[in-house]
């Protein structure tokens, strides 16, 4: 359990939580901002899981044009066929990347993305 909403739904089913919070990170890299890309870089942090709108993501790449790229990370082999047929081009999928690429990703992007549809969701990216 990672948060106060979570725990009233479980004690109002009777049971009994314990709210442990996620360990905030320390990142293994530093971001390098000496060599600014033309492009705004945007990194997704992503499952592909059902709550992620990766199609509203994907819109918003098409709409922002290519002075944006998204990088997108996760299990892209989880991803619809039909979001992967409609991908903008300022779209990489970057598959699951080894942990110290993940924060040099991270640390070297303009944006970081991590949403759900769901609600009281804590998404790990939003405190990485």
């Amino acid at each position: 359990m990672t948060n106060a909403a979570l725990a009233r739904i479980v004690r109002e089913n009777g049971g009994r939580p314990l709210i442990v919070p996620d360990r905030l990170p320390t990142p293994p890299v530093s971001p390098n901002r000496l060599s600014q890309p033309e492009q705004l870089s945007v990194m997704v942090v992503a499952t592909f899981a059902a709550d992620e709108p990766i199609g509203a993501i994907f819109g918003a790449a098409r709409q922002l044009g290519p002075e944006f790229s998204f990088a997108v990370t996760g299990n892209s082999r989880k991803l619809a066929p039909e979001l992967r047929d409609s991908m903008p081009a300022n779209v990489r999928l970057t598959g699951f990347l080894p942990e110290h690429d993940y924060w040099q990703l991270m640390a070297d992007c303009h944006v970081v993305l991590d949403l759900t549809l769901k609600t009281d969701c804590l998404v790990c990216g939003a405190y990485e």
